[in-house]
């Protein structure tokens, strides 16, 4: 199985180093391939070189690295996602406090709920898709 993984940097000394490493480790000791997608890469462009069947996706990482706002981006995202049948597991960490995590927030994930298969989050139980 082929792995994206979206991370800010795999070079740093901090938690995104480590969690990569982990992350890589396991899943190629288990005979996967394993490959990061960084800060200012494009995802879409990365889907379509590797194909993946699993994208494991940071919504931090997607907020930063992907035109959110633009909806015709989003669209061609998500055809390209069904298209090849590549599975995107979302998780929203501690960039979206429960303080901060308000009405927009939700709607704007709620908005983007097509293009994730799993979305996990400790501040919005209530938005989610199933398979």
């Amino acid at each position: 199985m082929k792995i994206l993984y979206t991370t800010s940097t795999i070079n740093g000394i901090g938690a995104d180093r480590w969690i990569y490493e982990g992350y890589r480790r396991a899943f190629e000791a288990e005979g996967h391939n394993f490959i990061a997608v960084q800060d200012g890469e494009n995802i879409k462009e990365a889907i379509q070189f590797y194909n993946p069947q699993l994208v494991l996706l940071d919504y931090a990482w997607f907020l930063k690295n992907f035109d959110t706002d633009n909806s015709s981006a989003i669209r061609e995202l998500e055809y390209e996602i069904a298209d090849r049948k590549t599975k995107i597991f979302c998780q929203i960490g501690s960039c979206l406090d429960k303080e901060n995590f308000g009405p927009e927030q939700k709607e704007r994930l709620q908005s983007l709920l097509p293009l994730f298969h799993i979305l996990w989050t400790w501040n919005a139980p209530e938005v989610y898709r199933e398979l």
